[in-house]
């Protein structure tokens, strides 16, 4: 049976009386298995619904879609990425996966562009997400003083008050 993606989701077509229909299939499991040759290959397994237009041998059949592009695809310039997604727009895990996904390579992007060389100098999730923080934190703060300014506002709650001095004995 032929696979094919519309709109990043792999799809059969089945044939009835009506005309030609589009199934989507369900992903079931999403993977990166390493090669011999040190590169990954990212690719799933997807499964037929069970829905009447589907022959009863197909419902609940399993393949393994491969994501990622060889390398003759790539020279051939059509990469697979380009027309499948590994977790597509019709997943029920799409929204929790992908909502935020521009908002936080927005702030990358904003965040590296004031950098030497554009790039972020730590590396681990744990150092990144600290850098991201600190950076975070001097904007606010650059922006609460630059407002203080401006206005003359009070921005003394934004502070912590330091602790009493304990009277010397």
């Amino acid at each position: 049976m032929v696979i094919t993606a519309v709109d990043g989701t792999p799809c059969i077509m089945i044939a009835t009386a009506e005309g030609r229909h589009e199934i989507e299939l369900k992903r079931s499991q999403t993977k990166i298995r390493s090669n011999a040759d040190s590169t990954f290959t990212v690719g799933g397994w997807w499964s037929i619904p069970d829905q009447p237009l589907v022959p009863r041998h197909l419902r609940h059949a399993k393949a393994w879609i491969r994501h990622n592009s060889t390398e003759d695809e790539i020279a051939r310039k059509k990469p697979r990425t380009r027309a499948l997604r590994p977790i597509p727009s019709t997943d029920p895990d799409f929204a929790a996966l992908y909502g935020v996904r521009n908002d936080t390579e927005s702030k990358h992007h904003i965040m590296k562009s004031v950098l030497p060389n554009k790039r972020l100098n730590v590396v681990g999730l744990n150092r990144v997400r600290l850098r991201m923080h600190a950076w975070q934190l001097g904007l606010t703060l650059g922006a609460a003083l630059a407002w203080h300014t401006r206005t003359g506002g009070d921005i003394s709650h934004l502070f912590a008050q330091p602790p009493p001095l304990a009277d010397a004995a």
